[in-house]
């Protein structure tokens, strides 16, 4: 069973905030299916169902960012080269999606998290929120809603990111690498 990750924080205070984008693609893409969310189980807030021969499952931890690992080493189904995880990262310009199979955690404390529990041998989509122009702290940059000029952009990652889920599942990690990591036209 492939299992969906989208990193965030539970609750409205965090809601949209770009630190919860893994959030907003996994809702997307759960749209895009039809499956529906149930309760908070265990932690984790999940949905699942078939995709072409795969089961697949989505899952939100609400267990705040820096304690995902912990809530997904709950689910039996999920196994490190199963893992897609979706997360904000400041190193990317805003908007840009990477995908990439394992390497390390540069300071994000979800994927710290996860690494503990799972090592680094997983898929990661990274979804650019940039870094503050005026050079705000990270933590509270990554607190933050996006600004009405960024909106667009970010919207437009949303979708690409939450077309790569579904290439990573019909073609493979390397496939989405190739198409998802060029650069934006």
């Amino acid at each position: 069973m492939h299992v969906v990750v989208g990193l965030g924080n539970p609750g409205r205070t965090y809601a949209n905030t770009r630190h919860n984008i893994g959030f907003v693609v996994v809702d997307e893409v759960a749209r895009r299916w039809g499956w529906q969310f149930g309760p908070v189980q265990q932690g984790l807030r999940m949905s699942e169902g078939r995709i072409g021969d795969d089961d697949v499952m989505l899952v939100e931890p609400q267990t705040y960012m820096n304690r995902s690992g912990g809530a997904l080493a709950g689910l039996s189904t999920a196994r490190g080269r199963d893992l897609i995880v979706i997360h904000d990262d400041l190193d990317l310009d805003l908007g840009r999606i990477r995908v990439k199979f394992g390497g390390g955690t540069a300071g994000h404390h979800g994927l710290d998290s996860i690494v503990e529990y799972f090592g680094a041998t997983f898929t990661r989509i990274r979804i650019g929120v940039g870094r503050s122009p005026c050079g705000e702290d990270a933590v509270n940059f990554v607190l933050s809603r996006f600004t009405p000029e960024e909106i667009e952009v970010i919207n437009q990652a949303v979708h690409r990111a939450a077309d790569a889920v579904e290439c990573i599942l019909r073609e493979g990690t390397s496939a989405a690498m190739n198409r998802f990591n060029a650069p934006l036209s």
